[in-house]
């Protein structure tokens, strides 16, 4: 019985619609940065809001993805077009992860992972003078990893392994306005149509991957990790559980060259807090709390970590948006 009248009150709307959901209201909030040193640590924080160094950070390395995604735009767009199709849009997926390595050859390099590039196109035209067709391709590059060279080797030679790795996919649909009267014909066309758009795609890919190594060479003078004296500063110093203290910001600041030509450097980003709306009965945690950057130091004279996230104090906000005009959507709490 308890089940049945349950059903009846979801099937008339008591309680939370699916489709509503409570949207988070950053009330205040903080940067984060703990550095670790052997066993010990240090924390520090700063609001994100006023003239502090760490929120503008925190947003530069948000907005990573989009200026990665905006860049392969940039890439395939003109291929795309000069092939007669029409650029409809991208995304990118998935957070970078930084790995900066020395070599013997006395260069560095940067290797780029973590993240897949999706692209649609449309593409129109009329065959054979009768058939006029609408093809949408939806192209994947998949665990796309490239690796960067800072530095010139003593031949001025690029490195081998300096250069772009991924995954290429791509599909395509068609529409054809004779398609209901050539139940044999069409597929065949279709087909024909696809497949030549699916390898013009393909080939922009590749020339571009081509095009693109050749940016991958960066000068020596390249200051590609000015950012860290903004998360370590100068005063920072870690007590240790034996009672001592290591100045670890001064150590950066006075070994900053002697670090980056000879430490592996680990670098994965995040979004930061998740500000995603959540459906739910019961309201959600006020504190919300998420990693920016973690970067890992590993050199012949020292080790260590800086974890860098941000944590907000929100309140939930009822949309109260429902599927049904006729169903009850009331705040739940």
């Amino acid at each position: 019985m308890k089940i049945k009248l349950l059903v009846l009150a979801l099937t008339l709307g008591w309680g939370f619609d699916v489709n509503a959901a409570f949207v988070p209201v950053i009330k205040s909030g903080r940067s984060i940065v703990t550095v670790s040193y052997g066993a010990g640590s240090h924390t520090y924080s700063e609001s994100i809001y006023g003239n502090g160094s760490l929120a503008s950070l925190a947003d530069q390395m948000k907005g990573i993805p989009y200026r990665l995604r905006t860049t392969f735009d940039e890439l395939l767009r003109p291929t795309i077009e000069d092939k007669g199709a029409s650029f409809l849009g991208s995304s990118l997926t998935g957070w970078p992860v930084l790995k900066i390595t020395p070599m013997p050859e006395g260069v560095l390099l940067a290797n780029l992972s973590g993240i897949s590039y999706h692209l649609r196109a449309n593409y129109s035209g009329t065959r054979y003078g009768i058939v006029t067709f609408s093809c949408t391709n939806s192209t994947s590059i998949d665990n796309i990893s490239v690796t960067g060279q800072y530095g010139s080797a003593a031949n001025g030679e690029p490195l081998k392994n300096v250069g772009l790795t991924s995954n290429p996919s791509t599909s395509t649909d068609c529409d054809s306005n004779l398609s209901w009267i050539m139940p044999v014909l069409w597929p065949l066309l279709a087909n024909v149509v696809n497949n030549a758009i699916d390898q013009r795609l393909l080939a922009g890919i590749n020339s571009g991957v081509e095009a693109l190594k050749k940016d991958l060479v960066f000068g020596a003078s390249e200051n590609y990790l000015l950012g860290i004296g903004r998360l370590i500063s100068p005063s920072t110093v870690v007590q240790l559980p034996n009672g001592q203290s290591f100045p670890i910001g001064q150590y950066v600041q006075n070994n900053i060259s002697y670090l980056l030509s000879n430490s592996s450097i680990v670098i994965e980003t995040g979004p930061g807090p998740d500000m995603t709306p959540v459906q739910s009965g019961n309201e959600p945690e006020p504190i919300l709390h998420g990693m920016v950057a973690k970067i890992r130091f590993s050199s012949p004279a020292v080790s260590f970590t800086v974890d860098f996230s941000q944590q907000y104090d929100v309140r939930w906000k009822w949309d109260g948006k429902c599927l049904h005009s006729n169903q009850r959507c009331q705040d739940p709490r």
